[in-house]
């Protein structure tokens, strides 16, 4: 609580799940794990992003954390794969968050087909209800959540892109990565959000340099 010597300390686990493969086509899983909604949800943390700030269509619709089950696997497809994950929270999180949960109990899905020449494209799914499980009066209706998602990669060049649009609100970003140098990449990104009313709608734009020495170390500027 910013006092030297408190007991006011907290501890969160970003992800705590048990995972049981019988195949390549299903998986179990059972515990806390990260939404899959899009792309960015599950990939959010350095080095596996590009800049330092989230879009806000990857974090305000939904909540990041998922705990409950889900069942995942993949498929071959013609000239790619086929992936799918389908999930449920059917309890409250597993430990105390600083965000406000926005899902008392959620359930959905995400299908996304990758073809063997750098493209895929992927869809997802959310329904969650916010009071219909604790007895709040007025707000028991189920919310829905819709998303589209897109990756493309071809030599030096990455292209990335999402869409989500939950009742009320939506938004979007479309993400550039050019390595313009050994290591080194240049970053845009433009980003809307329409948010619900009375808040205005918002556009914003992120210009970044990147600069990735290790595999798992990125230096970034934006």
């Amino acid at each position: 609580q910013g006092h030297g010597g408190t007991d006011g300390w907290d501890f969160n686990a970003e992800r705590l799940y048990g995972d049981l493969t019988l195949s390549d086509r299903l998986s179990v899983r059972l515990g806390k794990f990260l939404t899959p909604v899009g792309r960015w949800n599950v990939i959010h943390a350095a080095p596996l992003v590009w800049t330092t700030s989230r879009p806000l269509a990857t974090l305000l619709p939904f909540d990041p954390h998922t705990t409950g089950a889900m069942i995942s696997g993949a498929v071959s497809a013609p000239r790619g794969a086929l992936t799918y994950s389908l999930y449920g929270q059917f309890t409250d999180q597993l430990d105390r968050r600083l965000e406000p949960q926005l899902a008392n109990r959620a359930a959905g899905g995400r299908l996304e087909y990758a073809a063997w020449n750098g493209w895929s494209v992927g869809t997802s799914y959310l329904g969650f209800a916010r009071g219909a499980f604790r007895g709040a009066p007025g707000d028991d209706a189920w919310q829905n959540l819709v998303g589209l998602d897109t990756l493309w990669r071809r030599g030096p060049l990455e292209v990335m892109g999402e869409f989500a649009r939950e009742e009320g609100q939506w938004g979007l970003y479309l993400q550039g990565v050019l390595e313009v140098l050994p290591r080194i990449y240049l970053v845009g990104r433009y980003e809307y959000y329409d948010q619900p009313a009375p808040q205005p709608a918002v556009n914003l734009g992120v210009a970044g340099l990147a600069w990735r020495p290790l595999p798992y170390v990125v230096l970034k500027a934006e």
